[in-house]
């Protein structure tokens, strides 16, 4: 017996999901076992380009081209290929600025988007669908609604072919389990209130929407959404407080996501009233603008919270309005819009019981900001970091802290000097021994340094002049050593 047949092909394929693209063709013209075994692989993501938009209008390009896409969707619509895709991308052809096809007007511009929608009934193992500015015809909202194994759906701008006659009465998307919808920077004109009705609400597990006056007129027709447990919406109304109605429709919402849509600033003048717990009472993320904090924080199930872009000082008042310490908050991301070193002590005593923390100092620069100009860089919070580092290491952190990271926003070539990122980590993890991991990093730079089992440190610093993929390497690094702060639903 050969060593291929001794192998179960369940192993061959998971030894094979960790070879590159390349690696995986070569294999499949090795026999027919990985011929076979490497197809699941090979055919999994399909992408595909209707049309071109220029100025928001369809437009192809020349015969040849279409011809030669109409022959590729035949081949990944077949029976042999089909079956293996689980994730479609659907987007127009981007235009090249001298070189590539030439996109012109035709009364064949819709030939190709058509044909895709004939073929998607074929992708039966289709799992997810991302689809950018994309207009529906009647048969592809009934395509997709037959989707045997759709469970994840992308509408990033969307519209109706003109003069098409829609009919979504009888239509449902049966088992679609996440649904999210964006139409801010996009020409077409559909709203998610054109989807919201063909969702099944005992399926849908996860939401992303822009709330406007309309949706939320057509939520409030809803009874309720007894299966989601996530959502996030951008709120684009005047008046904000609309939307606290509507949480009372989520009763499973373990994580919650409220942003503005645009460039509205309305949130924090127009939410006042507190989120009662009976309202969320499995809420356990939440990520949001400062001026929210007030009506989540106090829940007594929230453990996980992420603030966008505060000042300091203004995120201080609106948490003294709260009662506190906020011991329920174990793990917290925030991002600052200047160095929060004159806060900190005020900070940790609000969130006594923290276990991982990221802090962000955004880069904020005036817009006649002169980078030759030495007062900025001796007077600026942004660039003060080492002032920085010296509050951290001279306040005192929560007890708990087991992980630390600080990101500057902010170019290393733009630094008379990098500071000594080292110094403060020893300094840090000495004087906390609770600390075992402490990530700093800049564009372009990260150091990191952890606590061996024995107490040793060990750090590690890259340049992305010097090792670009050390830096990446070690980004992905950080960023998979926190892949447990997800809360599990």
């Amino acid at each position: 017996m050969s060593s291929q047949a001794r192998i179960p092909n369940e192993l061959w394929s998971k030894m094979f999901g960790c070879l590159t693209t390349d690696s995986l063709v070569q294999l499949s013209h090795t026999n027919r076992l990985f011929c076979g075994i490497s197809r699941p692989h090979l055919f999994s993501e399909f992408s595909f380009h209707p049309y071109a938009l220029v100025n928001g209008a369809v437009k192809v390009p020349p015969s040849s081209i279409v011809q030669r896409a109409q022959e590729r969707l035949a081949f990944w619509a077949s029976p042999s290929i089909a079956p293996f895709v689980r994730s479609c991308k659907i987007t127009p052809w981007e235009r090249g600025e001298r070189r590539g096809p030439k996109f012109s007007t035709s009364n064949e511009r819709y030939d190709l988007l058509n044909a895709f929608f004939d073929s998607l009934i074929h992708f039966s193992g289709l799992h997810t669908l991302h689809a950018v500015d994309i207009r529906f015809t009647q048969v592809g909202l009934t395509s997709l609604c037959n989707l045997p194994s759709l469970r994840s759906l992308c509408i990033v701008g969307q519209d109706f072919v003109p003069g098409e006659l829609i009919d979504t009465s009888s239509l449902k998307l049966k088992h679609l389990c996440c649904f999210e919808f964006r139409n801010e920077y996009s020409f077409m004109s559909g709203t998610a209130d054109d989807w919201i009705p063909l969702l099944r609400l005992d399926e849908l597990h996860k939401l992303e929407v822009t709330l406007t006056p309309h949706l939320i007129t057509v939520l409030d027709r809803i009874p309720f959404f007894p299966q989601m447990r996530t959502l996030s919406v951008r709120l684009d109304v005047l008046d904000a407080s609309q939307s606290v109605g509507l949480l009372a429709k989520f009763p499973a919402l373990t994580e919650l996501s409220m942003s503005q849509a645009g460039h509205r600033d309305t949130i924090g003048r127009s939410l006042s009233a507190r989120v009662p717990p009976p309202v969320l009472p499995h809420l356990k993320k939440y990520s949001g603008v400062y001026q929210t904090l007030h009506m989540f924080v106090p829940l007594p199930t929230l453990t996980h919270l992420t603030v966008d872009m505060c000042p300091p000082f203004q995120m201080m008042a609106e948490l003294k309005n709260i009662r506190t310490p906020l011991d329920n908050i174990t793990t917290m991301h925030v991002e600052f819009v200047s160095a929060p070193d004159v806060v900190l002590d005020e900070f940790f005593g609000i969130f006594p019981a923290l276990t991982r923390l990221q802090i962000e100092v955004a880069d904020v620069l005036p817009l006649d900001f002169d980078f030759e100009d030495p007062d900025f860089l001796e007077d600026d919070p942004h660039w003060m970091i080492p002032e920085f580092l010296e509050a951290l290491t001279k306040t005192p952190l929560p007890p708990p802290l087991d992980q630390l990271a600080v990101f500057w926003r902010v170019e290393t070539a733009y630094l008379p000097s990098l500071p000594n990122f080292k110094k403060y980590s020893g300094l840090l993890m000495k004087k906390y021994p609770a600390l075992k991991a402490v990530w700093f990093g800049l564009y372009g730079f990260t150091y990191r340094s952890r606590k061996a089992q024995d107490g040793t440190v060990i750090g590690e610093e890259a340049i992305a002049d010097d090792n670009h993929e050390t830096v990446k390497r070690m980004c992905r690094d950080f960023d998979s050593s926190w892949v447990d702060l997800e809360v599990q639903v």
